[in-house]
Order: structure tokens, then C-alpha cells, then sequence
């Protein structure tokens, strides 16, 4: 009997040891097969504008490329300076930044089961790994943890942002209050629309204060550090604007900035911009839910109860949970975030504008981890997942009314990664989407609901829950297959382009790009190319004779390919871009000219 009670308390300890490290051999198999196929941007201008502040302070001057896109925050470039330092080759930098988002994500893991420990610790150890498991193993994270958007960073930092809130609430202690501050902070940094989740932060910690009188201290380190960090922030980015983004000129400055974004809150109070801004609401709701699997619709119910018992605790002054600041943190942040991604959304005419599902992907993981809790403690589970199916049903036909209305017909499928399953990038068909994303949307969270049941069932059946990791396994290795792999076979053979210029050149022997369009697709070979600067020419100042060096890059249905040929002894030939250049004269031993047979 004793021996036996001894096997029923060491048991779950082995089975969480043995289950967390088949989690990691997964996030890790992940990496390991989608490291050899990629190489380079997938989003332009977007990856490149973040690694744009990593090589400024490199001491790399890529001005020319920057002044083709927009400004983007610093936050990003401040993690990636360190890998572009001490990586001087542009591939092996992207995969060393891509080697340092699985890391975060590996950590998440273990932050998430904290998270899950503290606020649900009825949970066992088992199901705290599969719970955890599951939120890291979200499509959208696999995805983006393959490439340099700032996606991946920030569903790490929101979780980040979540333990250390929970820490600040139970502990009352100064370092977490600077953490947090620091965190939130460093979070707007590395993209401006997080700021829903500072303000939410700011909101419950002040209330907090209110509550415990002796944590007001706490709370105002934590007011004091966020002010000085915002203040330290806006001359950074000042400095960046000026120092990174020279030639960008104000307009498209504003695009990303907050000069762009009050000029769409303006279109919000007008007929047009009210039924865009619903729609644009209910979309990203759509995109939440499904992508979840319904999990998310299954956490606002958690939040709304619990912010709901917070109200009432403050209105007969009896104690707060914990768990009540939680929910209202993590309501007031997704309020927020899809506040934001719906008004900067609107006046967007393509159909993933509509369910934008990029700005808000950085919240599902939380959520999924409490959404998942709800749903294996109501009693009507089976009735709730019918009508979250039913609802989204409903989002779909509506959303379809508005884009037939408006004839949309385009999609990127990068844009709403969690339901990008059945996209047909050839021929897209609004009316066939969002009717099988739908229906494949509803059986996935019926799927869940019954992995979810079924696993918080007694007799140990946790590892139920392994279906729901091998079907966000596959749907995310499926989405990386068709818009992150997909686009990257053109780089690994667009990267002659860079290869030959680094072993015919030599120091500091100019690299010209011809533009002819608006294109930026050239800053995949910049980033190739690291510290050897490519500078651009216009089309008119080419035909007066500029930018005729030893090395011009144009784009490969160039209009001058035969006064080219007239100026260039050679040339090297690639998908996208056609690399001209004069052959460098290489003396042998002897004195001679060496002769080159080749023909490119």
C-alpha cells in the first residue's frame, strides 16, 4: 500500500517530465526543418524596416533601401543588433534571429505553466504542460516564429507581460513593478499598436492601488519607470526617424506612425467609416475565433465573469481576486488591440482587411490557455461550441455581403495566417472561403471542445489533449508550406545576385539598384549583402549616365536590357532581378592577365 500511494505521487511527475520534453523535441523539429528553407524576408518592407535600426547601429548604411518603405519601430532592431554584429553574412543573421525566436518560445512554455499554476491551481502538472503546449504550439507561432516579424517576439512578451502582472498582484514587490514597466514599455517599442496592453496594464494596476493602500507604493515605481521609458522611447525613436529613415518623406512616415492613424479615426465619423469599423470589429472577432478553434470566445466568457465579480467586489468592498484583475486585464487588451487593428484596417479595400488577423495574433496564446480552462468547467459545453459555430456562421455571411458589396477579391494569406487554410492563391473565391472556413472553422471547435472534455475526464487522460497539438502542428507547418517556404525558393536563388557581387567586388566598389517601379524587393539582397551599401538610381538619372559602376542591379523585365548590354561585359540572371556588371582584371603570378572562359 505504501509503495503503491509512493508510484500515485511520483507518476505525474514523470509523465509532465516525459510529455514537456516531447513539446520541446516539437517546437525544435519545427525548427529544424524550416531553418534549411528559408533564407530571407517573406513581408517587405516590414522584416527589412526592422532589421534596418539593427544595422544602423552596426555602423551599416542602408538608407537607400529605407527610403522605399516606411518608418518601424526600434524595439525589434535593439534584440536583432547583437545577431547582425556578430553576424556579418545577412543569411546566417536572419536564421540566427530565427534560432532565437524558437528560444523564446521554448521559455514560453515554462512562463505559460507558471501563468497556469497561479491562476488555475486546481489544474494538474500533466495538464499544465498540455495546456501550455498547446498555447505555444498556436498555428500563427509557428508561422511567425520562422521569420523576423515582430509577431513571435510579442506573443513572448505578452506572456511575459502576464507573469509579471500576476507576480506584481500577489507579491507586491518593487522589482516586479520595474519589470513590468520595463516590459510594457519595450512592448510599444517593438510595435505601437501594443499600446492597448500598456493602458490596460496601467488601468489594473492602478486599481490594484486603490484597493491595497500599501501597494501604492509599488504602483507608483511602476507609473514613474513606464513614464521614464516612454520618455526615453520617443527620443530614441526621434533619433531613429532621423538616423535610419532619412529620405522617407513625412507622408509615408506617417503610415506607421500616429500621424496616419488619427487621420483614419477622422474617416471613423462618417457613414462609411461606421459600417467599415463594425464590420471591421465583427471580422476580427471572426478571425479570433476560429483561429482559436473557439477557444477565444470560450476565454471572453472567462473574463467577462471574472471582471464582472471584480465590479461587485468593489462595490460591497470585499477582497479582489486575483483572478479578477486577470480577467479584466486581458478583457480591456483585446478590446483594444481590436480596436486599434479595425480603425487602422478600415480603409483598407482588400479582404483580409476585414479579418486582419496579424495585429492580434500576439494575444490567442494567452487566451487559449483560459479559454481552455472555461471550457473543461462549464456544464454546457457541448451547447456553447454549437452556438459559437453558429455565431461565426452568422459573421461569415455578413462579412461575405459586405465584400460581394464592395467587390473584393483580394486576400494575403500571410495577413490571416489562423484561417489561411483554404486560400486558393490562383484563383480566390470569396463565397467559397468564408463558406469553408467556416465549416471547417466549426468542426475544428467542436474537435477541440471533445479533445478538452475529454482529457479533463478522471483517470488520467491528459495526453488527450495531444490531438489538439498535432492539428496546430499541421496547420501551421501547412501555412508555412504555402506563404513563408513558397516565397523563399525565389531568394535562394535571387542570393547569386549577392554571392557574385561578394567575390568579385572588393572594398568599397559601389553597388547601384536601377528603380523602375515601387518595389522593395531589393532589400533582400541588401540584407545579403550586410555592410556593402546598394544605392538607387532613378530611371532618369540612369539615362543621363548615373549609377553606371562596376555593379547595377535591375529588375529582371527591365526596359534597358540593351543599352545594358552595351555597358556591361557580364551579367548573372536570377528570378527576380538581373545582376550586370564588368569583370575586375586579376593578374597571375606571372604577370599575365588571367583570362576568363565563362559566360554568364
Amino acid at each position: 500500500m505504501r509503495l503503491s500511494g509512493i508510484r500515485g505521487i511520483m507518476e505525474p511527475a514523470w509523465q509532465k517530465k516525459i510529455y514537456l520534453v516531447y513539446t520541446l523535441i516539437i517546437i525544435f523539429s519545427i525548427f529544424g526543418y524550416g531553418i534549411q528553407k528559408v533564407c530571407c524576408f517573406t513581408l517587405f518592407p516590414d522584416e527589412f524596416g526592422y532589421w534596418a535600426s539593427a544595422a544602423h547601429l552596426t555602423g551599416y548604411d542602408w538608407s537607400d533601401m529605407t527610403a522605399l518603405g516606411s518608418y518601424y519601430s526600434f524595439g525589434y532592431g535593439l534584440l536583432l543588433f547583437p545577431i547582425l554584429k556578430f553576424f556579418s553574412d545577412g543569411i546566417l543573421a536572419y536564421r540566427a534571429a530565427i534560432v532565437l525566436n524558437m528560444i523564446l518560445m521554448c521559455v514560453s512554455l515554462f512562463l505559460l505553466q507558471s501563468i497556469i499554476r497561479e491562476l488555475f491551481p486546481e489544474e494538474s502538472e500533466v495538464q499544465r504542460v498540455f495546456i501550455s503546449s498547446a498555447a505555444v504550439l498556436y498555428p500563427s507561432w509557428i508561422f511567425y516564429m520562422q521569420m523576423t516579424m515582430t509577431e513571435a517576439l510579442l506573443m513572448f512578451l505578452m506572456v511575459l507581460t502576464v507573469r509579471l502582472l500576476i507576480l506584481l498582484l500577489r507579491n507586491s514587490g518593487r522589482s516586479m513593478a520595474a519589470g513590468l514597466a520595463v516590459v510594457c514599455a519595450y512592448m510599444y517599442c517593438v510595435h505601437m499598436r501594443t499600446l492597448g496592453v500598456m493602458v490596460a496594464c496601467v488601468i489594473v494596476v492602478c486599481l490594484w492601488a486603490i484597493e491595497k493602500p500599501q501597494a501604492r507604493k509599488q504602483a507608483l515605481l511602476f507609473l514613474l519607470v513606464l513614464l521614464a521609458a516612454i520618455i526615453m522611447a520617443y527620443i530614441f525613436k526621434r533619433y531613429t526617424i532621423a538616423e535610419v529613415f532619412p529620405n522617407v518623406s513625412s507622408k509615408r512616415l506617417a503610415h506607421n506612425d500616429y500621424g496616419g492613424f488619427w487621420s483614419k479615426i477622422k474617416s471613423v465619423f462618417t457613414r462609411s467609416g461606421i459600417i467599415h469599423i463594425t464590420a471591421g470589429i465583427m471580422g476580427k472577432i471572426f478571425y479570433l475565433g476560429l483561429a482559436s478553434f473557439g477557444l477565444f470566445y470560450w476565454a471572453m466568457g472567462w473574463c467577462l465573469k471574472g471582471t464582472a465579480e471584480l465590479v461587485r467586489a468593489f462595490k460591497r468592498n470585499e477582497e479582489k481576486k486575483e483572478t479578477g484583475y486577470m480577467s479584466l486585464f486581458l478583457l480591456l487588451a483585446a478590446i483594444s488591440e481590436i480596436l486599434v487593428c479595425a480603425i487602422y484596417m478600415a480603409s483598407d479595400d482588400n479582404v483580409d482587411a476585414l479579418i486582419y488577423g496579424r495585429y492580434n495574433d500576439f494575444l490567442v496564446p494567452v487566451l487559449m490557455v483560459t479559454g481552455i480552462y472555461a471550457l473543461r468547467r462549464s456544464r454546457y459545453f457541448l451547447r456553447f461550441s454549437l452556438l459559437w459555430g453558429a455565431v461565426s456562421g452568422v459573421m461569415a455571411i455578413l462579412l461575405f455581403i459586405l465584400v460581394e458589396a464592395e467587390k473584393r477579391t483580394r486576400i494575403r494569406g500571410y495577413m490571416v495566417v489562423g484561417i489561411c487554410y483554404l486560400i486558393n492563391r490562383d484563383n480566390f473565391d470569396p463565397h467559397f472561403y468564408f463558406a469553408a472556413t467556416w465549416l471547417m472553422g466549426a468542426g475544428m471547435i467542436l474537435l477541440t471542445a471533445g479533445f478538452v472534455r475529454l482529457s479533463g475526464r478522471k483517470g488520467n487522460r491528459a495526453w488527450i489533449m495531444g490531438g489538439i497539438l498535432a492539428m496546430e502542428v499541421v496547420l501551421g507547418l501547412y501555412a508555412s508550406h504555402e506563404f513563408l517556404y513558397h516565397y523563399n525558393e525565389t531568394h535562394f536563388i535571387d542570393k547569386a545576385v549577392a554571392e557574385t557581387i561578394q567575390a568579385e567586388s572588393e572594398e568599397n566598389d559601389p553597388v547601384f539598384y536601377l528603380k523602375e517601379d515601387n518595389t522593395k524587393y531589393i532589400s533582400a539582397i541588401q540584407m545579403m549583402l550586410g555592410s556593402q551599401r546598394i544605392q538607387t538610381v532613378q530611371e532618369d538619372a540612369f539615362l543621363e549616365g548615373a549609377g553606371t559602376g562596376n555593379f547595377l542591379i535591375v529588375r529582371r523585365d527591365t526596359k534597358h536590357r540593351e543599352k545594358l548590354k552595351e555597358l556591361y561585359q557580364k551579367r548573372v540572371e536570377t528570378n527576380t532581378f538581373i545582376l550586370y556588371y564588368n569583370k575586375k582584371r586579376r593578374m597571375s603570378k606571372d604577370g599575365k592577365e588571367e583570362k576568363d572562359e565563362s559566360d554568364c
